[in-house]
């Protein structure tokens, strides 16, 4: 029996033919791991390599397949992974290029070290001046925060969510709310909708003084909840006065 080629058979899978449909799932799929914190550094960098050679092979691919606007397309791509492309770079360059490269990457860090300080002060200077009048009307007619959260190190969660289903993640990210609170030197605040502020409410008790809730706003819409939403009665009543509208208007338009 004759060992077939490898190349011959993988160029027929749909992975090697069809590139300009399997990166965009790749993508899709393994980003969220990649921008999340909750998954260890190592992992995520293996994700970031795994991406940029994803895209490498792609652009590739579709350059021999004559398809050059797709190829340029999944090169450009690889600018997502900065951190990720300059590794790969730094690994191949030797000598003299080396070198260079080693400082012109330090000089990087230090422009966008320097950027996201810039940033972070901005944004520090913004939630002051928000701040200035609430704090000049408790100096004007006394009041305050509430003493429970004096003297507390204020810690912020992402509790969009939490509204969702009650799974893993669920129960860890409330039971370490639940953790924070029981120290006794936090003050937490969760972002989250009514759904999962009623959930984590359920989880830890309504008797949590230190525990303090914000908004999420449109961002943490579900499509459950826009499907909710839609199916709602107060939106078919507004769609039904909108159809009658139209027909009204199509009917008088048809008489002139």
């Amino acid at each position: 029996m004759s060992s077939a080629d490898p190349s011959v058979i993988h160029e027929t899978q749909f992975t090697q033919r069809r590139p300009d449909i399997t990166l965009p799932e790749q993508v899709d799929l393994l980003t969220p791991i990649l921008e999340s914190a909750s998954y260890p550094p190592d992992v995520r960098l293996a994700i970031g390599d795994n991406l940029l050679g994803q895209h490498r092979l792609a652009w590739r691919q579709l350059w021999r397949q004559g398809r050059e606007r797709l190829a340029v397309r999944a090169a450009l791509g690889m600018l997502r992974y900065p951190d990720r492309l300059a590794a790969s770079t730094r690994h191949r360059a030797t000598g003299a290029r080396s070198a260079a490269l080693e400082g012109a990457i330090e000089i990087g860090h230090r422009v966008f070290d320097l950027s996201a300080r810039a940033r972070a002060a901005l944004k520090d200077a913004g939630l002051r001046a928000a701040l200035w009048p609430r704090r000049a009307r408790y100096k004007l007619i006394g009041g305050g925060p509430p003493r429970a959260l004096e003297g507390a190190t204020h810690v912020w969660v992402d509790g969009t969510s939490l509204g969702r289903e009650q799974t893993g993640y669920f129960s860890l990210l409330s039971e370490m709310i639940r953790r924070l609170l029981a120290d006794g030197k936090y003050a937490v605040h969760v972002v989250a909708t009514r759904h999962g502020r009623a959930a984590l409410l359920g989880r830890l008790g309504h008797d949590q003084p230190r525990l303090r809730f914000h908004a999420a706003g449109w961002r943490a819409l579900h499509w459950t909840d826009v499907f909710e939403l839609l199916a709602s009665p107060a939106v078919q009543i507004v769609a039904l006065l909108i159809a009658a509208l139209a027909i009204t208007a199509g009917m008088m338009a048809d008489r002139r």
